[in-house]
C-alpha cells in the first residue's frame, strides 16, 4: 500500500515536470501521445525500483500492512533517539559497563551468600551438639565440609585420627 502511494506520487511529480517542460518548449503541440505516457510509466516504474526503503518499513508497512499514519511518528522517534544517543555517548557507555559488571558478578555473589548462610547454619547446629562444641577451628572445618556435601561421620573419624 505504501509503495503504491509512493509510486503514484512519483508519477504525478514526473508528469507535472514533463508538462511544464513541454509548455516552455516552443515546439509544444498540445497533449501527450499515448506512446509517451507509456514510456513515462515505464520510467516511473524504473525510478521507483531505485528507491530503497529500509527493511523494517518494507516489512511492517508494506508486507504486514500497518497504517501509514504511524510511519511519520516512528521516523521522528528514530531521529530523536539518534540525537539522544549521539549527545550522551559517554553516559550510556558507562551505564552499560556498570550493568554488565553487575550482571557478571551477581551469580558469584549469590553463591557466596548462600555458602555463608549454609556454613553459619551448620555451625549453629554443630555447636548445639556437645561433641563439636570444643574447638572453633574444628567447627569451621566440619561446617564447611557438611555444606559441600560431605559426610559428618567420616570426617569426624579422620579428624580424631589426625589428633
Amino acid at each position: 500500500m505504501f509503495s503504491q502511494l509512493a509510486n503514484q506520487d512519483i508519477f504525478e511529480k514526473l508528469n507535472a515536470k514533463l508538462m511544464s517542460e513541454e509548455k516552455d518548449n516552443p515546439s509544444y503541440q498540445g497533449g501527450k501521445s499515448l506512446n509517451k505516457v507509456k514510456l513515462d510509466q515505464k520510467n516511473m516504474n524504473n525510478n521507483s525500483d531505485k528507491i530503497n526503503l529500509p527493511w523494517w518499513v518494507e516489512l511492517f508497512f508494506v508486507q504486514i500492512g500497518l497504517p501509514d499514519r504511524w510511519l511519520r511518528p516512528l521516523l521522528n522517534k528514530k531521529r530523536q533517539a539518534k540525537i539522544l544517543l549521539s549527545n550522551n555517548k559517554k553516559i550510556i557507555y558507562y551505564t552499560l559497563l556498570l550493568l554488565l559488571t553487575l550482571i557478571y558478578f551477581q551469580p558469584i555473589l549469590k553463591k557466596a551468600t548462600n555458602a555463608n548462610k549454609c556454613i553459619s547454619s551448620a555451625k549453629l547446629i554443630l555447636s548445639q551438639n556437645e561433641l563439636f562444641n570444643e574447638d572453633n577451628h574444628k567447627l569451621n572445618i566440619l561446617s564447611n565440609h557438611i555444606c559441600n556435601g560431605g559426610d559428618l561421620l567420616s570426617l569426624e573419624s579422620k579428624i580424631n585420627k589426625s589428633e
